[in-house]
This record gives C-alpha cells, structure tokens and sequence, in this order.
C-alpha cells in the first residue's frame, strides 16, 4: 500500500449519478455516517452500486465481461427489507432475489453489494460495530449467514474489477476497526476468517469506499467529521498479464513484467487570499514498453499493447478573495516492462493484453 497526497473525487453519498431516485420501490432508508466538529448528523442512504453480471448466477463464459458488465443497486428500506435493481439504460429494473435475505435490524447501516466468481450476490453491513456477511456457499449450494466479526463501515468487493482477470480472483472484506483507526481486509479464500491489517491512520476515520484504478485500488476515506481525508490509499500493482499465442517448433522462455515507476505529483500553488474554483485529475495513464527476442528461424507477426487512461475529478476550495485557476494531478504513471524471447522454428504471431 502506497501513500499518496492528493485529494480525489468523493463518492456522492446521497445518490450516484445513476441513482433514480423517483424509480426506488421504497424511500431510501438513511443512516448516521459522521457528525460534523458542531455535532450536525451527516446523513447516507443505505444504497449500494457494484458491477455484476446480466443476472444472479448467470456466468455466460466465465469472463470479466460476463461477470462484470452490468450494473446494480442496492437497497435497504425502512422496513429492513433488501431491494435489488439493475441498469437497464436510463431504467433501473428491479431484480427479484434468488434467495431474499431476511430483513435486517433497526441499526443496520452502511450496506455493501459485490458479485462472486458464480455471479452470486455477496452482501456485508454493519449492525452494532459488528459486521455480518451473506455469501454463496458453493459446496452446500446455499447461502449462508456464518461469519461475522467486530468492525464497522464494511466495503466488499471483486478484485477481477482492477486485476481484469477471473482466474485466482478474490472477493475482498475492507473495513475499519471498532476505534477506527486501522484499514482492515478479510478475504474471500479465507472464508473471511482471518484479519489483515493494512494501514493505520493514527485518527478516527471513516471508510467510504474502495474504487478501481488500472490494476490497483483505492480507499477513500474522510476524517471523524466526514470531511475527505489527505492523504489516500493506493494498493500495489496487481500482476498484468498477457497472451501470446505461438505456432512452430517454438517455445518460450522468458515473460517478464517490472514495474519501473510509480509517481505521483499534485501542485496548487496560492497566494494570498485566494479561492480555488476548481481542480482536475487528468489522465491516469498506465504506458508499457514492449520487446520481443526471436532466436532461430522465427518471426514476429506483431505486438500490440493498449494504453489505459482514467479520467478523475476532484473539487478544492479555499476561503479568500481571489482566485487561482490552476490546480491539477499528474499521474499516477506506471511503466510496464514486457519482453519475450523465442528458440527454435517459432513464429510469435500476435502479443496483447488481456483484460480476463
């Protein structure tokens, strides 16, 4: 996990962009998730989004498209009870249960939504400063209800989302301690029972949510106060991996890939008083370089490598009279290294990044 001093778009709390309001079965139950330094509530509606697949169970081939290429909400309404809808273009549609969870309590809060590698619905929330998870149990064919623990603002989610790859893939637990204080992660292989710490802020913090970057994460959080905090987590790079198909007497010897920087600057300059309008992330970029070694009567047909770029916003103000207009983040950019080497009659006929 890497530190980064920057600010970054926040999760909008009361409703996504996508969030119609007025399509919602039920009014949206709400729930206490900071008070300001004056003691006001901050409020936040027991909705969730996650990627998932075009139906509960529903797989088709297996890919990260098929597992991840629709849309889906989640709600908890007043009366305890779990409502599921999915993006239908402009419509949310609601999606009836495979198997309804039961209704939860009067002090259930910050509900979490994810889909497993099956396309079962995954389900974490907090009642209490003890999180409780429902999971599909492919070996009694079921979902069950047997895992809980102490903690508070749970998040889960699908790695494949940022590592593009099923195979070997993990449904991750993030959640603070009851102090919180400390970024914990449970993880789906473990069947959640073991805790890994993974950073501690020293402060009470809130967890708002984890978002994918190109082959890593990010946590966002807010102080005690429920203001967004600086700095912010970024993970390590997740392994990226190619496809390289070969034909003839061929093999392949060596497949590398090296991370050669990672970088992050951000600069607002101000003077005096001044008033920061607005500030832009621009263009994340991952590069990659790419070198190909044929030894022998081979031929290399062709390479291809595309470049990732993810937009982000973020908005900065400072109290003052005037105004300064430049404000921006330059990176993260990550420079991969990928080279091959072929013996033999081999012909590398194509070399391409494959997203699972």
């Amino acid at each position: 996990m890497t530190l980064r001093n920057s600010w970054a778009r926040r999760p909008p709390f009361l409703f996504s962009h996508r969030a119609r309001v007025d399509q919602l079965v039920c009014d949206p139950r709400s729930y206490v998730r900071a008070h300001t330094a004056s003691g006001r509530a901050l409020w936040a509606p027991m909705l969730a989004w996650s990627a998932g697949p075009v139906g509960i169970g529903v797989t088709g081939d297996n890919s990260l498209a098929s597992l991840t290429g629709s849309n889906w909400l989640l709600q908890v309404c007043p009366d305890g009870s779990w409502v599921l809808y999915r993006e239908d273009g402009a419509d949310l549609i609601v999606t009836p249960w495979d198997d309804p969870p039961d209704h939860v309590g009067a002090t259930a809060r910050h509900p979490s939504l994810a889909f497993d590698q099956s396309a079962r619905v995954v389900l974490a929330w907090e009642e209490e400063q003890v999180i409780k998870v429902r999971r599909w149990d492919p070996t009694l064919g079921q979902y069950v209800e047997n895992v809980s623990f102490a903690g508070v603002d749970p998040v889960v989610v699908l790695d494949a989302v940022w590592s593009r790859y099923v195979p070997g893939s993990d449904v991750l637990l993030f959640y603070l301690s009851t102090d919180r204080e400390r970024l914990m992660c449970r993880v789906q292989r473990d069947v959640y029972a073991v805790e890994y710490e993974i950073w501690d802020f020293e402060a009470p913090t809130v967890l708002d949510g984890v978002v994918a970057l190109p082959w890593r994460y990010e946590v966002l959080t807010s102080d005690e106060h429920g203001t967004p905090m600086d700095p912010l987590l970024v993970s390590a790079v997740y392994p990226v991996r190619t496809s390289v198909p070969v034909a003839g007497d061929g093999e392949v010897i060596e497949g590398l890939y090296e991370l050669l920087a990672s970088e992050y600057r951000h600069g607002i300059t101000v003077s005096g008083d001044a008033h920061v309008d607005v500030g832009e992330y621009r263009l994340v970029v991952t590069r990659y370089a790419h070198s190909i070694t044929v030894v022998g009567d081979g031929v290399v047909e062709g390479g291809e490598y595309d470049q990732v770029v993810t937009p982000y916003t973020h908005t900065i103000r400072v109290d003052g009279d005037a105004a300064v207009h430049s404000g921006a983040l330059i990176g993260p950019a990550i420079q991969v290294i990928h080279s091959l080497a072929v013996v033999g009659d081999g012909v590398i006929a194509g070399g391409s990044y494959v997203e699972g």
